[in-house]
């Protein structure tokens, strides 16, 4: 029934009226629309790497180093897993320790790094580029979820570095005990 009386009101002889005096407009006002932030595509500030495979290498260090520092203050390693080989020993136990300590509700400040000399080594295996450097990490502060805090002493000291350059460029290894 109700169909029928819908259907009655659109035949061609249901009459219309015109109203005498129109109707305002309705007047709407756009709300001001919130400007949606947008996250930093490049939150670790890593630099672009150039075409030359050596010094795509060591630009894959300092990123590494910049990833390394950008995790260690915030707790997001995507940058830092995004430049080490699965076979990475050192990277994987940075990236563990890192995830547990902001897991468990802390925050760290300071731990920037240094390089103030680089070698590039001989290596005996293809697509595998070796360098010393000589490391400076400056101290560290942490703060755990209970309130405590706590220095953490920085390093100074060579360092060994294995760089994959094929077909990614990735840090493959660190070591940092050389002198031991």
């Amino acid at each position: 029934m109700v169909l029928a009386l819908g259907l009655a009101g659109c035949s061609p002889d249901a009459r219309t009226t015109t109203p005498t005096t129109p109707a305002p407009a309705p007047t709407t006002t756009s709300p001001t629309p919130t400007p949606t932030p947008t996250a930093d595509p490049n939150p670790a500030g890593l630099k672009p790497l150039p075409a030359d495979e050596i010094d795509a290498s060591f630009v894959t260090i300092e990123n590494f180093f910049r990833a390394y520092e950008y995790a260690l203050t915030s707790g997001d390693t995507a940058p830092l897993k995004s430049l080490s080989t699965k076979s990475c020993k050192f990277c994987s136990s940075a990236v563990d320790d890192i995830q547990e300590f902001y897991g468990a509700g802390g925050e760290m400040t300071g731990g920037s790094f240094l390089i103030s000399v680089f070698k590039l080594l001989p290596s005996t295996r293809d697509n595998v580029d070796v360098w010393r450097l000589e490391l400076r990490q400056a101290d560290s502060s942490s703060l755990r979820s209970d309130g405590s805090t706590r220095t953490i002493p920085g390093f100074v000291g060579p360092v060994l570095v294995e760089v994959s350059t094929g077909p990614d460029v990735k840090i493959s290894e660190v070591d940092t005990e050389l002198d031991k």
